[in-house]
């Protein structure tokens, strides 16, 4: 009798029972937490895999534009240094009204330990981000060279650009300057380099200073081409001479090609679509003239310059399709390394852009050319008269010269 109360009043066997079943329950709910405290690890290592791969992308497409190569090369690239392979990342591309936009996609499976009693197979973790390069707006006065002095305004220049920024790519410490008595208006002002700049004599609408360490202003006109001289309309030079571009009432100018220059007097007038190619010396006014042309391009090869006094009045549309829709100049990058002098009177007209790329252009006296839409877009801009530009382009066929802002990261 006493033997079997003592067996029936013994707890230690049952309690050595309750522990060795619930030893198994403790482990794996601690290992539960472990493997848990590992799947959070990998998952923000995804996140931030991708968030430096969307950032990475967007400042090289801050540069070059919408390019879907290019940034998942780059977003690979990135991704690589934190283990992650091409088969695990997408991106996408896109241009939107927010700006430009990449859309970083990592998927990686992860090894199961404890929870692989549950279930066999891996746990994926995945990660987006998108990057957004904001657009500071559009210009309407660029300066494409990183190595030259940039933009310019200096002595007794009253400068507006409406409704439209000037920008410079130039990386000197004073790549744009405003000094003297010079003012300028526009709705903003930017630089990859530094400036140096009379704030006073500034009025912006959409920032409050010129912004330095922009990125490049990407030159949309980069792959246009070059008229083939030699061939076809430009086999053999249009005579220059008494009879052709020099006489007030004078047959119209048509495509051609025009060696040594070419010279205007009185009213002028150039062929509706015309091409006008101009090898060597001066596009220049005599006297008091006016040249008229609608739906045109005037192409500068072998280092033709552009040289108007305050007597010459431009009254010039572009071609608003085609090639060189949009430009009203156009400068060949391989043959030109020259500069242009633009101080036509208060009543010239000018419709497009005049694209210079590797020239210098010199907007003198009283070239106040104050139109709807208006770009210049060269090497270097140095401004030292009253000018007017515009970018109410729509319809013209000129290109937008976007100038890029921040970047911006969006998680999904």
């Amino acid at each position: 009798m006493n033997t079997y109360r003592h067996w029936r009043d013994d707890r230690r066997g049952s309690v050595s029972m309750m522990a060795g079943l619930a030893f198994p329950i403790v482990v794996g709910i601690a290992g539960l937490a472990v493997e848990t405290s590992f799947w959070n690890n990998e998952k923000n290592k995804t996140q931030t895999a991708a968030d430096f791969a969307a950032h990475a992308a967007a400042i090289e497409l801050a540069k070059a534009g919408p390019d879907q190569p290019l940034a998942d090369a780059i977003a690979i690239s990135q991704a690589k240094q934190y283990g992650f392979n091409h088969t695990q990342l997408t991106t996408a591309v896109s241009d939107g009204d927010e700006g430009l936009r990449v859309d970083v996609s990592i998927t990686q499976p992860v090894k199961r330990y404890f929870s692989r009693l549950f279930s066999d197979s891996d746990l994926d973790v995945s990660a987006n981000s998108s990057a957004i390069v904001e657009s500071a707006g559009e210009a309407c006065l660029v300066a494409l060279d990183p190595n030259g002095d940039g933009v310019q305004f200096s002595g007794d220049t009253d400068v507006t650009l409406n409704k439209c920024l000037v920008a410079s790519n130039s990386e000197r410490s004073n790549g744009f300057e405003v000094s003297g008595s010079a003012t300028l208006a526009a709705a903003c002002g930017g630089v990859v380099g530094g400036k140096n700049v009379n704030d006073s004599a500034i009025t912006f609408s959409d920032c409050n200073k010129v912004r330095e360490g922009i990125s490049p202003v990407i030159d949309p006109y980069a792959d246009i081409p070059m008229p083939a001289i030699g061939t076809g309309l430009l086999s053999s030079c249009v005579s220059t001479g008494s009879g052709k571009g020099k006489n007030s009432g004078s047959t119209p100018l048509a495509s051609g090609l025009y060696c040594g220059g070419l010279t205007f007097s009185g009213t002028q007038q150039i062929e509706d679509g015309a091409t006008i190619v101009i090898q060597g010396g001066r596009l220049k006014n005599q006297g008091q003239a006016t040249l008229i042309g609608n739906n045109v391009t005037i192409i500068l090869m072998n280092d033709a310059q552009v040289f108007l006094t305050s007597q010459a009045t431009l009254n010039l549309s572009a071609k608003t399709t085609g090639d060189y829709a949009g430009l009203i100049f156009a400068g060949d990058k391989v043959t030109q390394s020259t500069n242009h002098r633009f101080a036509g009177g208060s009543d010239s007209r000018l419709t497009g852009a005049v694209y210079l790329p590797t020239d210098e252009i010199e907007l003198r006296g009283g070239a106040n050319m104050e139109v709807g839409c208006l770009h210049f877009i060269a090497a270097e801009i140095d401004a030292r008269g009253n000018s007017d530009m515009s970018n109410s382009c729509d319809g013209v066929g000129t290109k937008p010269l976007v100038v890029t802002g921040g970047i911006r990261m969006v998680k999904s």
